[in-house]
Formats: structure tokens, C-alpha cells, sequence
């Protein structure tokens, strides 16, 4: 954790990459479609998020906007803006946008991409993100999903942990800290029967074909 302070400053000063198809057709079997959720409209976490997505070193991406009647102007005219950044670009209504998984199955719903993904406002992806997974998942054939770790970050002094080397009581030092890992271990069946989060929710991509039954 000590390292990725420079390492996310490493990753900010990248430049942008080109996302604007040009020449040639994407490979349908390597397209990713995002399902992104916008219960608030068009917030600066939101376009954010969605601009970390369109700086993905794999580029045949599509995104889902999920939004509710209210907010479905707004959220259209920011869809249309990224059109040249992503292979195709939808918003959807739903009656449901405030109840997250109601909102995510909408969306779900309306992809039609060989792999999907979620994405929220609060989700900052790294550049390589898709690129490893896809990898992961072509790789081992059998596997329908594939995830990374989380690291979550605290906007405000959150987190704490006592300096090694010094004794209990009063005035003991402490080194202030505001990101701790998640959900980087493989899944247990004993922690999911348990209920406990074991894959982070921007965390994952899968193949759309597992998810055909319900959708």
C-alpha cells in the first residue's frame, strides 16, 4: 500500500489514448459492455468514472447508462458527448434507478456484447484494467468470470494503524491512512454462504452467456 500513492500519480500522467475506431471493425468476440448507473444524473463522480472507462488500454467498449425519466436529458446529452469515444453508447430508463439492483438488471438486460462489466460512480479503474481480465478469461476457458482486487480510498481520514516499534498509551504515534485492499484473495464458499462481499462490484468481467437465463 506504501507504493501506490506514486503508482496512482504514475497512472494520472499517462495521456489520454485513442479510443475512436477508425479503419477497421472491433472484434465482436473481444467487445466488453459497461453497465453504468446514474441515479443522480450526471454528477462530477460519474464523469469521473466514465472517463477512467474510456482510458482503457483495450478499446472495444460499450456503455449502458442507466437513469431514471427525471435525469434521461441530461444523462443523453452526456451520452451523445462520448460517442466518439466508446464502439457504441445507450441510455436506458428505469423505474427502479434508486434500487441498485433493480437498475443494474435493467441495464444487464440491454447489452449485447460477448462480455459485461459494471461500473458505478464511485469505480476508478486503472488503464489496464479490461485488458487483464479479458486476458485471464480467454485464457482459462472455462472460467465465465474473472475479477481483480479493490483498493478502497477514503475522501476523509478514515483508516488508522498504529507504528510498529512503539509502545501502547497515550501520545503513541500513528500513521494516518485512507486506502485499505478488498477483495483481493480468491473467492471461499464458506465467505459467500456467509454473505460477505468477495468480489468488488466494479471489480469483474464476465461473459454475458452465464447470465442468459435471466436476462
Amino acid at each position: 500500500l506504501s507504493r501506490l500513492p506514486a503508482f496512482a500519480e504514475k497512472v494520472a500522467r499517462r495521456p489520454p489514448i485513442a479510443t475512436k475506431f477508425e479503419g477497421s471493425t472491433p472484434d465482436e468476440r473481444r467487445s466488453v459492455e459497461f453497465v453504468v448507473c446514474a441515479p443522480n444524473g450526471v454528477t462530477e463522480d460519474l464523469r469521473a468514472a466514465v472517463d477512467g472507462l474510456s482510458r482503457q488500454t483495450h478499446r472495444n467498449l460499450g456503455v449502458v447508462f442507466v437513469t431514471s425519466s427525471r435525469d434521461e436529458a441530461e444523462v443523453s446529452s452526456f451520452a451523445a458527448s462520448l460517442a466518439p469515444r466508446f464502439r457504441s453508447v445507450l441510455v436506458v430508463t428505469s423505474s427502479g434507478v434508486s434500487d441498485g439492483s433493480t437498475a443494474l438488471w435493467d441495464g444487464l438486460r440491454r447489452t449485447r456484447a460477448r462480455y459485461v462489466a459494471v461500473l458505478d460512480e464511485s469505480g476508478r479503474l486503472y488503464p489496464n484494467h479490461v485488458a487483464s481480465l479479458l486476458e485471464a478469461l480467454e485464457n482459462e476457458g472455462r472460467a465465465s468470470l474473472a475479477y481483480s482486487g479493490v483498493v478502497e480510498v477514503e475522501r476523509d481520514a478514515g483508516h488508522f494503524f498504529k507504528r510498529r516499534g512503539f509502545p501502547e498509551g497515550l501520545g503513541t504515534p500513528r500513521i494516518e491512512e485512507t486506502r485499505r485492499l478488498l477483495c483481493s484473495e480468491p473467492v471461499r464458499l464458506e465467505r459467500v454462504w456467509s454473505g460477505d462481499d468477495v468480489v468488488g462490484a466494479n471489480a469483474f468481467v464476465a461473459r454475458r452467456d452465464v447470465l442468459a437465463e435471466h436476462l
